[in-house]
């Protein structure tokens, strides 16, 4: 947690210019930061903006009707996605897709975490 010092941040950002982010004009000093597995690091604002859109780009595409069905058996609802075959699928197709192995089918959740 930060404490928070009127004019602080000012004072940063005029005098260490290191921790002053040019992209948004604004200090990295109380930005939240992801890393990922390669150490890469990720503002948390950008990764949440980006993630509400791509959800809902999903469940557009899941709406529509040919995807409203499991590519396998035809049962509805599709709740997985089979990332490299492009295809959706309902529960139970989807847990046979993870159990096949990733070099045929990657299958991943559409219902968020």
């Amino acid at each position: 947690m930060f404490l928070v010092v009127p004019g602080l941040l000012e004072l940063c950002c005029k005098c260490f210019c290191s921790v002053h982010n040019p992209i948004t004009n604004q200090s990295t000093f109380n930005m939240a930061y992801w890393t990922s597995k390669l150490g890469n690091k990720y503002l948390k604002a950008t990764i949440d903006e980006d993630e509400g859109a791509s959800k809902a780009r999903l469940d557009q595409m899941r709406r529509m009707p040919t995807n409203r069905r499991c590519a396998d058996c035809g049962l509805e609802p599709t709740v997985w996605a089979s990332v490299n075959l492009g295809v959706f699928l309902c529960l139970r197709c989807g847990s046979l897709h993870r159990g096949i192995g990733t070099h045929i089918s990657i299958p991943k959740g559409c219902t968020g975490t």
